[in-house]
């Protein structure tokens, strides 16, 4: 009897994949793993897979109870696929993504071990990060930022240069920023359900305050990755934030989804130059 994948596709979430595979290749650039063997090319975006899958699945397995979109996941954790086979579903594929991380050495497999576990506490009782104020958007900054970033460096790269430690802190609060937005969004669900995320302890009102102190602290955390790399540019590109900063400022009636596409250009074309720069190009 052929097995019906589709249950499964949807648990695993693909299509809140994009931000954290982006933060994955942007490591595996910086350590031009395009040198590596096809082979190890090839495996870097399986594990990937493979430890999104187990991230998302465990996920919405913790919160079927309360999540906003709580009938469709009942509907398939509870009567299509089951809570056990859900469960093994993704196990099975956290264990399989660990395993295939010992390929590129104890590095990059701690790396790996220490973002499913940090995953896992953050969903499962009784620790549950994720009903922690503070510590939610902490560990998020972690397993689904700086972690996603170093598994390529730690891959591919023989060494870990200074400009490659110093965006650790804008991906960090590039990933706490990501955190409170989701936050935000679930904002009554999660208050329904009594579940005390950063936002619920702060209120939606200074949530909103924060998340726009996040977008205006995170051009700060760039300017060092830009001394470091190329000084005959810095004037550029503190033009472009001193422009970023300005459009956040003039903007009247400011709304997340607004702000947040601004932040993703001011990330995009930031990222773009740290790469051109990475290749003297």
């Amino acid at each position: 009897m052929a097995i019906n994948l589709k249950p499964y596709l949807k648990l695993a979430r693909i299509n809140n994949w994009r931000g954290y595979f982006l933060g994955g290749i942007f490591g595996f650039l910086l350590a031009e793993g395009w040198r590596a063997p096809v082979l190890d090319i090839i495996c870097l975006p399986v594990i990937g897979i493979l430890l999104f899958t187990f991230g998302f699945s465990i996920n919405d397995l913790f919160d079927v109870k309360g999540d906003k979109f709580k009938k469709d996941k009942k509907i398939i954790i509870g009567k299509i696929i089951g809570v056990k086979r859900a469960f093994l579903f993704s196990l099975f594929s956290g264990a399989l993504g660990l395993l295939l991380s010992f390929r590129f050495g104890l590095k990059a497999f701690l790396d790996a071990l220490l973002a499913v576990f940090l995953t896992f506490i953050y969903s499962a009782p009784p620790i549950r990060l994720k009903s922690r104020p503070f510590l939610d958007i902490i560990s998020h900054g972690f397993f689904a930022g700086i972690l996603i970033f170093l598994f390529p460096l730690f891959a591919f790269a023989s060494e870990i240069d200074i400009t490659e430690k110093l965006l650790l802190i804008p991906i960090f609060v590039l990933s706490i920023t990501a955190e409170t937005r989701n936050h935000l969004d679930d904002y009554q669900a999660d208050r329904a359900e009594g579940i005390k995320t950063t936002v619920c302890f702060l209120g939606y009102r200074n949530s909103q305050r924060a998340l726009r102190l996040f977008f205006f602290f995170y051009p700060f955390t760039l300017l060092p990755v830009f001394w470091f790399l190329s000084r005959n540019y810095y004037p550029f590109f503190l033009f472009i934030t001193f422009f970023f900063l300005l459009l956040l400022l003039v903007r009247k009636n400011h709304q997340v989804i607004k702000d947040w596409f601004l932040m993703d250009l001011y990330t995009f074309f930031s990222f773009l130059f740290i790469l051109i720069f990475h290749y003297g190009l």
